[in-house]
């Protein structure tokens, strides 16, 4: 849950001081259109659908408490359906994975980032972790173990190990493990992770640092047998073309000084994320890596029933 509503409150936070941005000219409030923003349902795995509507409220009431200008926050909808209406301008602004950003933008080049948003690092991995003892040495080694994903974990940890199961020949992880739990959250995934109860634990960098640093102890049991490629990290998004270069660039520094402001680090540090900057000069790159490595949606959907196919005619069944 902590890691969705600290990107919900950054995200609040940069939309506040986006619409600050524009809040400057003389136009009164009431004649402006309400900014639509969204976020992808990712950011809401785990969260019961009765909880996403309070959760995503803060935005609007953070938005009109700092600016006078309303926004209109639409409910979360699938990375790819936001992606389009971006395009269509039927939103200006979206929340977006790193890797969804880059599913998007390959089928909407006129996407951009308007700034990224950084949790500790500006590329995440996943971590396979086992106990320091195991004989286990990979992903495949798992197969009829227990395994554990906590809770409200980052949704890169879901499509890596999605990925990993289908590499190892199974589509289905629930199949492919004996048992997937969800723990609490990673602290206490790893610490089942330490007392035998599973044989792997999926997390991430940021949640392996922060264990290492409260319990160095139980953390020099434990060691990573498999990471993943680099994620980039989270992206707010506009279509390009929709803004001119010089509204972008006021944008982009009001949202870079407003995390300067006692309200924009008080927030931060509340949320333990670290900064907004704009898009780093690796970034492109980043993305083409992770596209290389893990393909929109559609196209693993292709590929997977291409290998159905290829699996049928090698079995002989027509």
């Amino acid at each position: 849950m902590k890691s969705i509503l600290r990107s919900g409150i950054f995200f609040a936070l940069a939309l506040g001081l986006l619409a600050s941005a524009r809040g400057g000219d003389r136009e009164p409030a009431s004649n402006r259109a309400p900014i639509r923003i969204a976020i992808a349902d990712s950011f809401f795995r785990d969260i019961p659908e009765p909880l996403v509507r309070p959760l995503i409220e803060p935005f609007r009431i953070l938005m009109a408490s700092q600016t006078g200008m309303d926004g209109e926050v639409i409910l979360p909808k699938g990375a790819m359906q936001l992606a389009r209406d971006l395009a269509e301008e039927k939103l200006q602004v979206v929340l977006l994975h790193g890797f969804e950003f880059a599913w998007a933008k390959q089928k909407y080049p006129e996407l951009q980032p308007l700034v990224i948003a950084l949790h500790r690092q500006r590329e995440l991995k996943v971590y396979l972790m086992v106990r320091a003892d195991s004989p286990i040495r990979s992903y495949a080694d798992l197969q009829g173990k227990p395994v554990s994903l906590p809770c409200y974990c980052q949704e890169h940890c879901w499509v890596y190990m999605e990925r990993a199961s289908r590499d190892a020949g199974q589509s289905d992880p629930t199949k492919f493990f004996s048992a997937l739990t969800h723990p609490a959250n990673a602290e206490v995934g790893l610490d089942e992770l330490a007392d035998g109860k599973v044989q792997a634990a999926i997390i991430d960098n940021i949640a392996w640092d922060a264990y290492k640093e409260r319990k160095p102890a139980r953390a020099a049991k434990l060691k990573c047998v498999q990471e993943s490629e680099r994620f980039p990290a989270a992206v707010i998004a506009y279509r390009g073309g929709s803004l001119d270069s010089a509204t972008v660039k006021l944008f982009q520094d009001s949202l870079l000084e407003g995390q300067k402001t006692s309200v924009g680090r008080q927030l931060l540090t509340l949320w333990k994320l670290n900064t907004i900057e704009r898009a780093h000069a690796g970034f492109n790159e980043s993305l083409a890596k992770i596209l290389k490595a893990y393909p929109p949606p559609e196209e693993q959907a292709k590929a997977k029933k291409k290998e159905a196919i290829t699996r049928s005619a090698g079995s002989g069944r027509p």
